[in-house]
């Protein structure tokens, strides 16, 4: 049995399901829920490897749990928020609330097990050329 315990803020049943089948295939400790409490409980009773934190979560204010558990966790707590694809806004507050690396989805389920054993590298999700060359009207900048 492995000694990595890994959290999960998921409200999301595909997302929640893919995390419990690969903490049980990986032998990992761990918990899915969707209760920002729950997490928060398991990280305070014993130092957690990675927590997971959906940025799509209705009930739950994924910002405020990234702050909390960047405080109860400090700065060697893998702490990775995924959502949607790529957006930029998002991605900058999850940062900014304590998040180690932001991903998408699709990133999520492609490295879930390296990230659940703690052999992924933090790769974030790239932002598109265009939407880093847009001006703040969000149209492209036209040449002089």
């Amino acid at each position: 049995m492995s000694s990595r315990r890994v959290a999960a803020l998921v409200e999301d049943l595909f997302f929640s399901s893919r995390i419990e089948q690969a903490i049980g295939h990986l032998g990992i400790v761990g918990l899915v829920a969707g209760a920002p409490s729950a997490v928060e409980a398991f990280v305070r009773s014993e130092p957690a490897d990675v927590v997971l934190v959906d940025m799509d979560c209705r009930r739950a204010d994924w910002e405020g749990m990234l702050r909390t558990l960047r405080e109860i966790g400090g700065p060697s707590l893998n702490l990775i928020a995924f959502g949607p694809h790529r957006d930029l806004a998002v991605r900058s507050r999850a940062l900014e609330a304590g998040a180690t690396s932001v991903i998408a989805n699709s990133k999520l389920v492609a490295d879930l097990p390296r990230i659940l054993a703690g052999e992924w590298s933090g790769e974030e999700i790239e932002p598109d050329r265009a939407e880093l060359s847009a001006s703040p009207s969000g149209t492209p900048e036209a040449g002089t």
